[in-house]
């Protein structure tokens, strides 16, 4: 259902620096420890690492300037010379400790240590970069940085992004913590749904092969319904979700059976058109019952369509664990 190269090209503009930075280093800080910055949310110290004294507190010489939830600017004196990964929390947030496995929401904006120059911000996009905090998806650099850190909390690094190993400062929040699976109020399903229960992680699971003839037009229904934003077009969504091929009962994709929801932006053709119409509206918290015929999914079977799918009504079960409002 995703063309999931096609979503990590689109975030790697703005999110490499956790993944590829925070790997390529050897230092990391305590999260609770001493590497923390001013109740004023001034100069954010670094537990440097290496045996580089020279560059054992690089941040230290780095001021932020805004608060979380802002747009950053920061202050120093350019170029600030590194060789290492370094980190250090700007203030430490008011919400719930992250644990491993969590998949949190974050913000940032990336600056030229070289030059004081903002390179991109994702607040200028209204873009996040939702990801798992395990070693699989993010290294244990990263992994170790932000388990303990706590909802709300602002974060300093410096490090290298991109395959040309460009220098880079970071200042990112973290603005929350996806939901593990749908949360809310049930909901009575129309007749044409199939009938599906839930695991005890929450993944659907379907019967056998819906009954009855083929839909012949798309039908959303929710099952769930949460108590948190409703999503609308350039929001960004955390999903879990699960997907049947209707004629077959066969089931074709999901994120549980990957261990790790997705995220995308609504709206915006990154998914398919049954999921970018579908989900307008669906409030954080909810379960999302979608039956796709083809022109809501990946289109009439063709010479010109020769996706494995194309041709083919869709039965999905979603949970909408995220919205992020690019105006937040």
């Amino acid at each position: 259902m995703i063309n999931r190269r096609s979503l990590l090209a689109a975030a790697a503009s703005t999110s490499a620096l956790i993944t590829l930075g925070a790997c390529s280093g050897s230092s990391s800080r305590e999260v609770n420890g001493a590497a923390q910055a001013s109740d004023s949310g001034g100069k954010a110290a670094s537990d440097g690492g290496g045996d580089k004294r020279d560059e054992a507190h690089v941040l230290d010489g780095v001021e932020v300037t805004s608060g979380f939830g802002e747009d950053p600017a920061l202050e120093f004196d350019a170029p600030l010379e590194f060789s290492e990964f370094h980190s250090a929390v700007v203030s430490e947030g008011d919400g719930a400790a992250i644990v491993e496995g969590d998949f949190i929401v974050t913000r940032s904006a990336y600056f030229d240590p070289e030059s004081g120059d903002v390179l991109a911000s994702q607040w200028e996009e209204g873009s996040y970069s939702p990801f798992k905090v395990d070693t699989k998806s993010v290294g244990d650099t990263a992994t170790e940085f932000f388990t303990g850190l706590k909802e709300h909390a602002r974060f300093l690094m410096a490090g290298v992004a991109g395959t040309q190993k460009q220098k880079v400062l970071q200042v990112g929040d973290v603005v929350g913590v996806a939901l593990k699976r749908a949360d809310g109020a049930r909901k009575d399903l129309p007749p044409e749904v199939p009938a599906y229960t839930l695991a005890e992680d929450g993944a659907p699971e379907l019967g056998g092969k819906p009954e009855g003839a083929t839909p012949a037009s798309m039908l959303i229904a929710p099952a769930i319904e949460g108590a948190g934003p409703a999503a609308k077009k350039g929001d960004t969504l955390v999903m879990h979700y699960r997907g049947w091929d209707w004629e077959t009962g066969e089931e074709f994709d999901s994120s549980w059976g990957r261990g790790a929801p997705f995220s995308f932006r609504l709206g915006e053709g990154q998914v398919i058109k049954g999921w970018d119409e579908g989900l307008v509206g669906a409030k954080q918290g909810s379960q999302v019952a979608l039956i796709l015929p083809p022109a809501s999914a990946y289109g009439d079977a063709g010479e010109g369509n020769q996706h494995p799918l194309a041709g083919k009504t869709l039965f999905f079960v979603a949970d909408v664990l995220y919205v992020a409002s690019p105006e937040a």
